[in-house]
């Protein structure tokens, strides 16, 4: 399984901001209620779609750091990425 470190950052309006460290392109956003909810339901920003259509490999993931979820490459970006 191929899976990025993501930070989760608390928006003062609820929810989370969610960046990708080793991807810095992807960034999104979640209204949902806690880390433990949102971190497996951020895996579409990761999509391989754009690295594909560049030609450009999708970069290797960095060991996870404190504070940081791991979250995995949804089923068809793996592939796509195989």
């Amino acid at each position: 399984m191929r899976a990025y470190p993501a930070a989760l950052i608390p928006d003062p309006d609820g929810g989370f901001t969610v960046t990708f460290r080793d991807v810095p392109e992807a960034i999104t956003e979640g209204i949902l209620g806690s880390k433990r909810y949102c971190a497996p339901r951020t895996r579409a920003p990761i999509g391989a779609r754009q690295y594909i259509a560049a030609g450009q490999l999708l970069s290797v993931s960095t060991k996870i750091e404190p504070g940081e979820e791991l979250v995995p490459l949804s089923a068809p970006g793996m592939a796509k990425t195989a």
